[in-house]
């Protein structure tokens, strides 16, 4: 059991209670705890009496990764994206364009069609946007506090 009001000590012969806690006098289990804490924090108890030195550790040595450093795969992979996504779009254009040349009675009908869809969907939006201005006025001012209605 951890008796969390004892202050540490230090051992006969160590220099400071961190010391010992990360040496490992206190048992096995603090050893290695404070094994694992010093290779993750980047500290390391100087032999000097009462100093700790300051030891940088380079990210990719322990296993992680740098967050402003991308795999080159992954740049790979984006360009490979986008590519196809052009190819995919030019494609497309060019479908359009040969429908519109080879029927352009369909194609004035599929643009009107585009078109009235485009309005009632605004109409819509519109439609949501005034209820929720009218449902938002209904409580008392400071009431909203800008996530809970977000998707409503």
């Amino acid at each position: 059991m951890i008796d969390s009001k004892r202050v540490l000590r230090p051992e006969p012969g160590q220099t400071s209670s961190v010391a010992s806690v990360y040496s490992g006098a206190r048992g096995p289990a603090f050893g290695l705890v404070g094994g694992v804490l010093l290779a993750l924090t980047g500290l390391a108890i100087a032999d000097e009496p009462g100093g700790r030195a300051a030891v940088p550790v380079d990210p990719a040595s322990i296993g992680m990764a740098q967050p402003d450093v991308t795999a080159p795969w992954l740049d790979e992979v984006r360009a490979q994206r986008e590519a196809w996504e052009a190819r995919r779009s030019a494609v497309r254009e060019q479908h359009e364009q040969r429908r519109r040349t080879h029927h352009p009675q369909g194609a004035l009908q599929s643009e009107a069609w585009e078109e009235d869809l485009r309005r009632r969907r605004a109409e819509r939006q519109e439609r949501i946007d005034q209820d929720r201005e009218s449902f938002h006025r209904l409580y008392p001012p400071g009431w909203n506090n800008l996530w809970y209605f977000r998707g409503y």
